[in-house]
């Protein structure tokens, strides 16, 4: 079952999906992750990831623009996946998200496929 989170300027799509005995939880942002929003959205996430931390799929190809406090969100969101011992996944970046984590060089640091598929196989 998805659920629908609408915030100021940014929707959340969040789904807990099985591929075969793996249960992984996938992402969708569309709109702008900024300072207005990011408050609201850390609730929610805290929220989200409440009953248990698995493999997370963020799908950040709606993700238009995020500033340095939403930069921190993903930061944080990715810290606290790994330190689970859980895997996270970037996939299908936003032009602006793909030449921002370039810029920052984030782009080493986090695991990115270009589709779901790819993101999805890295689970195995």
């Amino acid at each position: 079952m998805s659920d629908l989170i609408n915030l100021d300027d940014i929707d959340i799509l969040h789904e807990r999906k099985m591929k075969g005995d793996i249960e992984y939880l996938l992402i969708k942002f569309d709109g702008k992750l900024i300072t207005d929003n990011v408050s609201n959205l850390t609730e929610e996430l805290e929220n989200i990831f409440e009953d248990e931390i698995i493999d997370t799929l963020l799908d950040l190809s709606n993700l238009r623009y995020v500033n340095s406090t939403g930069l921190s969100l993903l930061l944080t969101l990715w810290k606290k996946v790994i330190n689970n011992n859980k895997k996270i996944i970037f996939f299908d970046l936003h032009p602006f998200m793909d030449e921002l984590l370039k810029m920052t060089e984030l782009n080493s640091k986090f695991l990115i496929k270009n589709d779901f598929e790819t993101a999805l196989d890295c689970l195995s």
